[in-house]
């Protein structure tokens, strides 16, 4: 419905705030407050069996939400670096016990609790075993490959723990690690993610089929040995996967 200007005369819009013949401005309509009070004085009051059966619902959510609140509370932390995302396609893996996380990329198997059978995986075993002591053990391991050439190549993932060396001084563990690695490319402690401690190392363990490189992870309760190995001449190409899979690791707190 239109109505006229005021000034002009010129017919205009029931919503114009401004006539578009003369620019005069035209006055505002004024709408009733009372319509939604009104509409809200027609509801119907609440009964009691309604009220009641709102409580009982109440009642009955009441329990599953502090159970999965508990849950969610028991959850570990598990703390993301906002300037190193996952890469596409890869995924976080945890163990049963939830102690610790890393990601990995998409061809990825975790291997049997057994010790892995390859001989040259077994030789860098009992150098971190030589460096940790006979109480290191082997928590985790697994294989994930990389299309290298023509064909997808392994590389050998192993998480091992030490007590022994929990208490040192990063400093005198490099010291301690010199002469287990034999011409290491790299032995050097660095400070990781969460300014944790890291003695890094890559070297060739005897008798040479392979290359590997290692994190070991203090102080805490036990120092983790977290090596990732590849065939020798495989190592060059998949140091940035390798890299990417060590800086992710990160022990969990309940």
């Amino acid at each position: 419905m239109s109505k006229q200007c005021e000034n002009c005369g010129q017919n205009v819009l029931p919503g114009d705030a401004i006539c578009w013949q003369c620019g005069a401005r035209l006055p505002r309509r004024r709408q009733s407050k009372m319509a939604e009070p009104a509409a809200a004085a027609n509801l119907p009051p609440l009964s009691l069996r309604t009220i009641a059966l709102l409580g009982a619902v109440l009642l009955l959510l009441l329990p599953l939400l502090f159970f999965f609140t508990g849950r969610l509370a028991g959850q570990p932390l598990v703390r993301t670096v906002p300037n190193k995302p996952i890469p596409p396609n890869w995924q976080p893996v945890t163990d049963t016990a939830q102690r610790f996380t890393f990601n990995v990329p998409p061809r990825w198997e975790p291997q049997p609790a057994a010790l892995p059978a390859e001989p040259a995986v077994v030789a860098v075993l009992d150098q971190l075993a030589e460096l940790g002591g006979t109480e290191t053990t082997l928590v985790y391991h697994g294989i994930m490959e990389k299309f290298i050439g023509d064909e997808y190549v392994p590389a050998y993932l192993l998480l091992a723990e030490s007590p022994a060396l929990s208490q040192l001084p990063p400093e005198e563990l490099q010291q301690q690690a010199a002469p287990v690695f034999t011409n290491p490319q790299q032995l050097e402690l660095i400070t990781g993610d969460f300014d944790q401690t890291r003695l890094n190392v890559i070297w060739t363990p005897p008798p040479g089929p392979l290359r590997c490189q290692l994190h070991l992870l203090l102080p805490g309760e036990t120092a983790v040995f977290f090596a990732i190995c590849t065939p020798n001449e495989s190592f060059p190409p998949f140091s940035s996967d390798i890299q990417t899979v060590l800086d992710s690791y990160q022990q969990l707190s309940p």
